[in-house]
């Protein structure tokens, strides 16, 4: 005797009981017992699918508006903030530069990438609200599907608002942040302290 006892519901009596309880359902469904007639049956599948439809694409579209609302407010919650941010940095940590445009050109691109990160966004929203409806507000022309990306698909709004503005505003906001950092003269100032290091090594090793 092994010391286990054999289980109450093995596999099999499960995967059965199911398939008896679905040809069940399937008779309910066909009308048996309940007095409608089959014609019946389909009418009101019909109904119910126009009705489903209906819902699901109301759900798809309320579902799009929100999700647009949301990345717009998160985006320029964040732009801004990291606008202001870099703002108060230069003020305190670059205000020994030389020029103007040395101590708050990394506020200027930061700033200037806000409005041009958030075009499609705004585009985005307002085609939602029917303020540009389509198909004057589309990204991509009707029945065009050329590869993955689809740039050959592109309307004029796309390549200025999908395009030009979202990835302008992205490289301005990626010099700005570096540049506020002063990450160019530490990374020259890291590899100087390297190579020194790598002489002084190499040098102690031949004594």
């Amino acid at each position: 005797m092994s010391g286990f006892s054999e289980p109450l519901l093995r596999p099999d009596d499960v995967l059965a009981a199911g398939a008896d309880a679905l040809a069940s359902g399937a008779d309910c469904e066909g009308g048996v017992g309940n007095g409608l007639s089959e014609s019946e049956h389909v009418d009101d599948g019909e109904d119910d699918d126009g009705k489903t439809g209906i819902v699901i694409i109301a759900a798809d579209e309320g579902a799009k508006t929100l999700a647009h609302g949301l990345s717009f407010g998160v985006t320029l919650a964040v732009l801004t903030n990291l606008t202001q941010y870099t703002y108060n940095h230069a003020s305190l940590m670059r205000a020994h530069k030389a020029t103007h445009w040395q101590r708050h050109g990394p506020t200027y691109l930061v700033a200037l990438s806000v409005p041009l990160v958030c075009a499609d966004l705004v585009r985005h929203l307002l085609q939602d609200g029917g303020q540009w409806p389509s198909p004057g507000s589309d990204m991509f022309r009707p029945n065009c599907k050329h590869g993955v990306l689809g740039f050959k698909c592109l309307t004029p709004v796309g390549w200025i608002f999908s395009v030009f503005c979202t990835y302008t505003g992205f490289i301005l906001l990626i010099v700005g942040t570096l540049w506020a950092a002063d990450f160019v003269p530490k990374l020259q100032a890291a590899w100087k302290k390297s190579h020194r290091r790598s002489r002084q090594s190499t040098s102690i090793s031949q004594v």
